[in-house]
């Protein structure tokens, strides 16, 4: 059995403005690379550009602009989030492709058409109006771009943009998030 080593005294995620990132860094951080293969499979893109929604501290969005040449667009109602990827994309090397905006999802603020694929892992729970969240999506995504969404216990939602069924399918994945239904959107 591997030793186990003492925590810290000092915990910096105590503190409510970083718990979010060690759990990321500190836990999640092997599925994150894992996570980036299987959006590049299924969309099939490796250029344009990616809006990471509810970034946190932007480590899908990173893992999918290292093994591509993704623009990312980090989009995060919490400044501290935003503060620690903006300081992880210099880290990264990928500060030139990178632009980080404090938004709500609901209300992105950015052009009609402006993502070719636009990811969030985690992050739904959090938004306050998840059919509003699905309607800006689909809003921001552009014609043939990619939307692929993960819910905690890892369950993903797929979708296209733009058919004239694709309004429809995005309003109503609300109630799919809500756990109603269980197949993904192809």
């Amino acid at each position: 059995m591997p030793e186990l080593k003492e925590c810290p005294s000092e915990r910096p995620w105590d503190n409510d403005e970083f718990t979010f990132d060690y759990i990321a860094q500190n836990i999640f951080s092997p599925i994150y690379p894992v996570i980036a293969e299987v959006i590049l499979k299924t969309c099939g893109r490796r250029e344009g550009r990616m809006i990471d929604l509810g970034c946190g501290g932007g480590h899908l969005g990173f893992a999918v602009m290292e093994r591509t040449g993704y623009q990312g667009v980090f989009v995060d109602i919490n400044e501290t989030a935003l503060r620690i990827a903006g300081k992880r994309a210099g880290e990264r090397g990928l500060s030139q492709r990178s632009e980080f905006l404090n938004r709500d999802v609901e209300r992105t603020g950015l052009p009609d058409h402006y993502g070719d694929l636009i990811i969030s892992r985690g992050s739904y729970t959090f938004w306050n109006d998840l059919e509003k969240a699905i309607l800006e999506i689909y809003r921001i995504l552009a014609p043939g771009g990619h939307d692929l969404h993960w819910r905690r216990n890892g369950e993903r939602r797929a979708g296209r943009g733009h058919t004239p069924q694709d309004a429809g399918d995005l309003a109503g994945l609300a109630q799919t998030y809500h756990g109603t239904e269980q197949s993904d959107i192809q």
